[in-house]
């Protein structure tokens, strides 16, 4: 899920630097969902941590607990192998798949509104045919 967050983020930034002259093209509310999903997996990860290295109690109420008064304590050092899932990840070449992915659509449905639906049509054709996919 993060992976994802990070490549729509990405792709957006592409399509609003390469045809936006950088506008923001995402709504707001977008925008903050897609960050409140990194900030929650971020938080879930630092707990999973918690979790695995120091244990909750028993119960539902000593977990509840523990998490609550857990908050201060430091956090385990992280192993070699932690650190090397946290590395954010590259996410260039899906991001870009994305975008293009996304303007192709766009162009195909501009054609379709100005009433050029087999130029659209021949766009979309063609893109399948050089991403590999036979015509029918």
């Amino acid at each position: 899920m993060r992976t994802e967050t990070l490549v729509l983020g990405r792709a957006a930034q592409l399509i609003s630097r390469r045809y936006l002259q950088g506008e923001v093209i995402l709504f707001a509310d977008l925008q903050q969902a897609n960050n409140a999903t990194l900030e929650t997996l971020a938080f879930m990860r630092t707990h999973y941590r918690k979790v695995i290295h120091q244990g909750p109690g028993a119960s539902a109420e000593e977990l509840l607990r523990w998490l609550v008064d857990s908050g201060a304590e430091e956090e385990p050092p992280l192993s070699t192998e932690v650190l090397r899932e946290e590395a954010e990840p590259d996410v260039t070449g899906d991001a870009g798949e994305l975008a293009r992915h996304v303007v192709l659509m766009a162009r195909a449905n501009t054609l379709r509104l100005l009433r050029e639906r087999d130029a659209g049509v021949r766009l979309l054709e063609r893109a399948m045919r050089e991403a590999g996919y036979a015509a029918s």
